[in-house]
């Protein structure tokens, strides 16, 4: 007997909203879904920047018994939720059908996990870019250039927060 042979995929974007987990009962397996969102960025010559093309690919990804669980335990966790970025494997399924207001028929891709993980370069490359928008808010319009002996002086007088004291 010839076994079939279904190649792996691998998904990676955000999640998109608040993954579904439902525990198993009765006799039935448990299963999870995370709606996964990838947005096709480009980057623009004249300003330098990132800039969304305007398409964005929608994968569900489904999980079920002790994946499934293991998904349940990292949304109880909060270790899942909405804008996490992920990475995961498994094996592409028949795609869910929907339609939008105006009549149009969709189909999402789906892929049945086996693996699922939380892409931590993405995520601290996220929180770096976060860090660096807080700090320009809560910093005015100043800029910091180094000064002699370490660290560096802000315009606009604010400290420098790598050589204040932290408060606990």
């Amino acid at each position: 007997m010839t076994d079939i042979i279904t190649p792996t995929l691998r998904a990676d974007g955000n999640i998109g909203r608040e993954p579904v987990y439902r525990a198993g009962r009765d006799g039935r397996r448990s299963f999870a879904a995370i709606r996964l969102l990838k947005s096709e960025r480009r980057r623009n010559p004249e300003t330098r920047r990132w800039e969304d093309t305007g398409v964005t690919l929608v994968v569900i990804l489904k999980a079920f018994g002790p994946t499934a669980d293991l998904v349940g335990r990292l949304v109880a966790d909060g270790r899942l939720a909405k804008g996490t970025p992920v990475v995961a494997t498994g094996r592409l399924d028949a795609p869910e059908t929907w339609t939008d207001r105006q009549g149009t028929v969709h189909a999402d891709p789906v892929v049945i996990i086996d693996t699922i993980g939380i892409d931590l370069l993405r995520q601290a490359r996220a929180d770096a870019a976060r860090a660096r928008t807080d700090t320009a808010d809560s910093a005015g319009t100043g800029t910091a250039r180094p000064v002699a002996g370490g660290g560096y002086h802000w315009d606009d007088e604010t400290a420098d927060p790598w050589t204040a004291d932290p408060e606990f």
